[in-house]
């Protein structure tokens, strides 16, 4: 068993929970939401606190920004 999978159920709720807040009704609330989940998912993984940077940002530069980025792009370029 490598240490990393004792975090397989975590990676996979989170995961789980990144995925579907795009869907929350509630107008904006998944652009905050989004880091913070991001940030517990991979919270365990990392060994030092300044690797989160390279994982977690804002403005699109985490890796869930670009999966967003190219769906939202054109619908706020229409907006």
């Amino acid at each position: 068993m490598t240490p990393f999978e004792q975090y397989n159920h975590h990676l996979v709720g989170h995961s789980l929970v990144l995925t579907l807040l795009p869907l929350v009704p509630i107008p904006l609330l998944d652009l905050i939401l989004e880091p913070y989940f991001a940030r517990r998912m991979f919270s365990p993984l990392v060994l030092d606190p300044a690797q989160t940077k390279h994982f977690i940002g804002r403005g699109g530069n985490f890796c869930l920004g670009c999966i967003w980025s190219i769906i939202i792009y054109p619908v706020m370029k229409l907006i």
